[in-house]
This record gives C-alpha cells, sequence and structure tokens, in this order.
C-alpha cells in the first residue's frame, strides 16, 4: 500500500492541504474479483423474492432481509473501490472557516467548521485489522470538534503527520 500523496498550498489568507487516497493494490484486485461472485448471488435471491413459494412470510422476510445485507455490503464495496481509484480529500484553513471536502469523482461531501470550536489538532494511528510486519504505520490528522473528533488524512506517514501539524498549528492559533 502507498500512503497518499499531499500537496499543501500555502497561501496569505488561507492554507490548503490536498491528500489522494492511498492506491492499495490488493483491494483494486481483490474486490472487483469479490463483486463479481457476490452480484450474481443477489440477482438470484431477488429472483427468489418475485417468485411465490411455499417457504411461507418467515422465508420471505429471511430472503428480504438478506437481501438488504447483500445490497449494503455491494455498495461498501463499489463505495472502497470508488474511494481508492478517485478519492481527494481536502481541507482549507482559513481565518473563519475550515472546510473539510472528501470528493469521489463528481460526488462531493463538504464540511464546514468555526475555528473557534476547534481545539487540539493531533496526529493518531490508523488501526487495522490485519497489518504486514513490511507495512509502515499509517496515521491520520484529528481535532476535536464541539465534543467530537473529525479525523481527515487517513494512511500519511508518521513523518508527514507530524511536519502538517507544525505546519497548520503555526497558521490556527486555536488549534495549537
Amino acid at each position: 500500500m502507498r500512503h497518499p500523496q499531499i500537496t499543501v498550498h500555502d497561501q496569505p489568507d488561507h492554507i490548503d492541504v490536498v491528500f489522494s487516497a492511498a492506491r492499495d493494490a490488493s483491494v483494486m484486485w481483490l474486490l472487483p474479483l469479490w463483486l463479481g461472485g457476490w452480484m450474481p448471488i443477489g440477482r438470484a435471491i431477488a429472483g427468489e423474492l418475485s417468485l411465490p413459494g411455499d417457504a411461507g412470510a418467515a422465508g420471505f422476510l429471511f430472503e428480504l432481509a438478506w437481501l438488504a445485507i447483500w445490497l449494503v455490503g455491494s455498495l461498501w464495496v463499489i463505495g472502497t473501490l470508488l474511494w481508492s481509484a478517485f478519492g481527494v480529500e481536502r481541507i482549507r484553513f482559513a481565518s473563519g472557516s475550515v472546510a473539510l471536502v472528501r470528493q469521489i469523482a463528481c460526488f462531493r461531501l463538504c464540511l464546514l467548521y468555526r475555528p473557534d470550536d476547534m481545539r487540539l489538532l493531533r496526529v493518531q494511528r490508523v488501526l487495522r485489522l490485519v497489518s504486514a510486519a513490511s507495512e509502515a504505520d499509517a496515521y491520520k490528522l484529528a481535532f476535536d470538534y464541539r465534543g467530537r473528533t473529525v479525523s481527515f488524512g487517513c494512511g500519511i506517514a508518521a513523518c508527514d503527520a507530524n511536519r502538517l501539524v507544525r505546519q497548520i498549528g503555526a497558521r490556527v492559533p486555536c488549534l495549537a
């Protein structure tokens, strides 16, 4: 897995940090194969729902619940693939606001934060279920906002994370 590419634009009135999603070869090859096997099974269950059978209401409810779980799993895999291929995360620290934008191709989610309510910019380790011994640890940045933690820049190297905390903290005093 490669760490995300980081670009910092330090302007007089704001600082922009852009993170491209980490491109993980195992995700890019394994999930399409998994999805290829997953789709025919879901289509078969959907076909069973339309056929009146002797399974009764309990069988119908089980198949409906299974189909809902199948749909959530399929959407998660598709979202993960799109994020791995096209995902970009941008955060802009300006004097009056902080904007965090997560974007996959043309789909954007923009979250706005007031700097006065932000506290404690820090580096956090990314928790992994399985990690190879040769694989470097991955980190993310986080800050507290109105009683909850907001994280961004997942998967960056420790040296990059610490450099960004110092650079952002120098420009946004409430986070230092």
